[in-house]
């Protein structure tokens, strides 16, 4: 036991827990670690996990300039695509209010069914991407949010924008699910962290841009003009995917996704002349693969913008959609479904909420006042991104080489702790100052907690469902997307509601209550996060419902 995070009770190996520090690591003579990929410089004491392939066109071994880029490449399109579509209509409602004559409900519905579509098009992104890659998907996916963006520069009743907005829906869900999985196919354990952070500041934290953005040009020059520069945003996003974003699946098997070779972790002396012959007769096998892989030429810049590079799965698309739902039946896809859930949810009731509370007396703020609320959503955000990239494959490493080299993914789950926090800090500072109705700028500070507990919300569950189940990555995100937009599309029908029948202190204060029994659930998930990776793997409930994935070599 590590950390206090409880071991299995018969000392098996365990998917995910990974020998990731040979330093200071003391596993007797039973280790072979010598044949193992380490990093270079000073990471040459650090195992690569997974171990990448021989291929040149293996996006481990691609350079971590260009592996950095496609990250930034990927979550450029992922903030003026996904992010800047659902939050612009927060500042400018009570200008919708007046210009179609509906309550605010009604228009929050605006945001509430372009996340159903959103939902309903996600069912379509796991078994897509698993089949035919994430590059072709994006792509057509860009298109459609073009296309959505499009029809709203000619909207002029409140159905048509309606129509619109469940369009560019459709086109969401592959910006808001592979993300991560992107992360884990190209990165290795020891460099998925900040990663990780790094994407997560366009979706939880520069999105708050866009509704500054959409306040100020609605206000000074009209909501068509709000349109047409999103239009253009949208372009912009098409552009980055096709030249800047390549297929990053790869077809590696789950064996080879998972963690270090178990022989390597633990090799009882018994079983020492066993490894011994199993070396002997793999290493010929390897040495053919290696040959093999090095007869294979790496693609051009060119190459790489094909849209579309044949199939990955042999499977076919209906038992996709069957591993989509399948990964249900496992307690952490639950546990992260509603953490990033909930927290979210929070977070977007107060964007459709602020115009609600600023726009009559006595504050009586324009569009543009409402917008700039976001300051301290984006100040906190920032703070907290900060301390994710920065710090969050440190401390793994370290807590790696401080349990004798062994890393364990629930060592992700540290930044739960600051979450724990800052959400006590937001939910019941913002519904007390609101009550008071307060001078704004104390309530942008409370707003900016609240942005800085989902940072690390979603910092602490996406890495850790990342390096402990990295096989079903793409079906858990999809499932989180599924469940997130689902519930954002409920909430649109009782936040406005909620807020002016029990007001700010009780609206925000029961949000804060929940969130902080969200976040004492991670404590668990670190107690007892291995067993449960164990039992899963042996019962392997995918295989038994003929659910496995087949790559395409």
């Amino acid at each position: 036991m590590g950390f206090y995070i409880l071991n299995t009770r018969d000392n098996s190996d365990v998917p995910g827990t990974s020998l990731l520090d040979d330093a200071k690591q003391d596993l007797g003579g039973n280790a072979n670690i010598s044949t193992l990929k380490h990093g270079t410089g000073k990471s040459s004491h650090i195992i690569l996990v997974p171990q990448p392939t021989d291929d040149p066109n293996d996006p481990l071994n691609w350079s971590i300039w260009y592996r950095d880029m496609v990250t930034v490449a990927f979550s450029f399109a992922s903030l003026i695509i996904a992010g800047s579509i659902g939050p612009m209509i927060g500042p400018v409602s009570a200008v919708l209010v007046e210009k179609y004559n509906v309550s605010f409900a009604k228009v929050a519905q605006l945001t509430g069914y372009h996340l159903l579509a959103c939902g309903l098009a996600g069912l379509f992104v796991g078994p897509l991407t698993r089949t035919y890659g994430k590059r072709i998907v994006c792509l057509v996916s860009a298109l459609i949010t073009f296309a959505g963006a499009l029809w709203a520069t000619f909207a002029n009743s409140y159905g048509s924008l309606m129509g619109a907005r469940v369009l560019q829906g459709f086109g969401l869900p592959a910006f808001e699910s592979i993300g991560f999985p992107l992360i884990a196919e190209m990165y290795c354990v020891h460099q998925r962290g900040t990663r990780v952070a790094i994407f997560i500041v366009p979706v939880g934290v520069l999105n708050v841009l866009c509704p500054m953005i959409s306040a100020v040009i609605a206000q000074n020059m009209g909501l068509k003009w709000m349109a047409c520069s999103f239009k253009s945003f949208f372009r912009c996003g098409f552009f980055t995917v096709f030249f800047l974003i390549p297929e990053t699946t790869f077809p590696r098997s789950e064996q080879q996704f998972s963690s270090t070779p178990p022989s390597v972790l633990s090799a009882p002396d018994d079983q020492e002349d066993e490894n011994a012959k199993k070396e002997a007769s793999t290493s010929r096998l390897e040495t053919v693969t290696r040959i093999q892989s090095s007869m294979i030429p790496k693609k051009t810049y060119w190459q790489t913008l094909k849209p579309f590079a044949g199939r990955y799965a042999t499977e076919d698309i209906v038992k996709m959609f069957g591993r989509t739902f399948a990964v249900l039946y496992h307690p952490i896809v639950w546990w992260a479904i509603i953490t990033q859930t909930i927290i979210s949810a929070w977070t977007i009731g107060i964007n459709i909420t602020l115009a609600q509370m600023f726009a009559p007396p006595p504050y009586l703020f324009t569009p543009a006042k409402i917008g700039y609320l976001g300051t301290g959503a984006l100040i906190g955000g920032l703070i907290s991104e900060a301390m994710c990239i920065t710090l969050n494959d440190k401390i793994v490493k370290a807590m790696a080489r401080a349990n004798n080299g062994v890393f364990e993914p629930e060592f992700r789950l540290w930044p739960m702790i600051p979450c724990m926090i800052t959400s006590v800090i937001g939910f019941f500072g913002f519904g007390y100052f609101a009550q008071e109705r307060a001078s704004p700028e104390v309530i942008c500070v409370f707003y900016g907690f609240v942005t800085a507990a989902l940072i690390f919300a979603h910092s602490a569950s996406a890495s850790y469902l990342t390096d402990a189940y990295a096989t079903i990555a793409v079906e858990s995100f999809v499932a989180i997307m599924l469940f997130k937009n689902f519930f954002f599309f409920a909430s649109t029908f009782f936040l406005n509601d909620w807020l002016a029948s029990a007001g700010p202190m009780k609206f925000f204060g029961t949000q804060g209550g929940i969130q902080i029994a969200i976040t004492l659930a991670a404590v668990f998930v670190y107690i007892f996060g291995k067993r449960i990776r164990s039992a899963l793997a042996k019962l392997d409930l995918l295989d038994r419902w003929g659910l496995s994935l087949h790559v395409m070599k």
